[in-house]
């Protein structure tokens, strides 16, 4: 899974990804989405019910944080292991 940030502001990110390409002979029924801090071991989920778009608006940012995301896949078989973690990204306003 490719996944990307887009419209980050000072408390919200958006991120999107692409399906996996493999989804070990089952097809997914949807996706977990972690975070954390940068510099940090502890990813905390963000979704309690599997999210089955593939993207994700995290609306709980903190001004000034850096952040990463990975998503985990999930079909009839269970979890995924994670997807490689995004980029850190500062969450803050994109003017001024």
């Amino acid at each position: 899974m490719n996944l990307s940030i887009t419209d980050i502001t000072a408390t919200n990110a958006t991120l999107s990804w692409e399906p996996p390409a493999n989804d070990g002979g089952t097809p997914v029924t949807g996706y977990h989405v972690e975070r954390c801090v940068k510099d940090t071991e502890r990813w905390v989920r963000q979704t309690r019910a599997p999210v089955t778009e593939t993207a994700y608006m995290d609306e709980k940012l903190m001004e000034g944080s850096i952040y990463q995301y990975r998503a985990v896949a999930i079909n009839k078989r269970g979890e995924s292991v994670p997807s490689e973690p995004t980029e850190p990204f500062t969450a803050k306003n994109p003017y001024g």
